[in-house]
């Protein structure tokens, strides 16, 4: 049975591909890309006809991205990104990759955040 190649986000600045193969049981990373403060989310792109994923990164540069995968190494290049002013804890690409959608939890502990001041005056 073929090896099927896992995209990890972690709480360093690195996403991994992970090779598994089920006959042996093994798991090993097979690539180390560089993405930025705690990549917190990826998912694939769907429609296109290339391997390209979105992911989002932490801290108060934090934001999206979005890369290319190489289906051989299973390394990613990142081909562009955009700032969100925080960390999104969910993105997913709609419209066929044309736009992401990022839920931000910064911003959303924020409305709570002056919800709550609101409701106790």
């Amino acid at each position: 049975m073929a090896a099927y190649k896992i995209l990890v986000a972690s709480n360093t600045s690195n996403v991994y591909t992970l090779s598994f193969e089920p006959d042996s049981a093994s798991l090993k990373i097979i690539s180390e890309t560089e993405i930025g403060p705690q990549p917190s989310w990826i998912d694939f792109v769907s429609g296109l006809s290339d391997r390209r994923v979105i992911g989002g990164v932490h801290g108060k540069d934090g934001g999206v991205f979005i890369a290319q995968v190489d289906e051989n190494t299973g390394r990613l290049d990142v081909l562009a990104r955009a700032n969100t002013g925080g960390g999104p804890c969910h993105v997913k690409a709609v419209g066929k990759g044309r736009e992401i959608v990022a839920a931000h939890v910064c911003l959303h502990v924020e409305l709570l955040q002056r919800r709550s001041h609101l409701c106790s005056r």
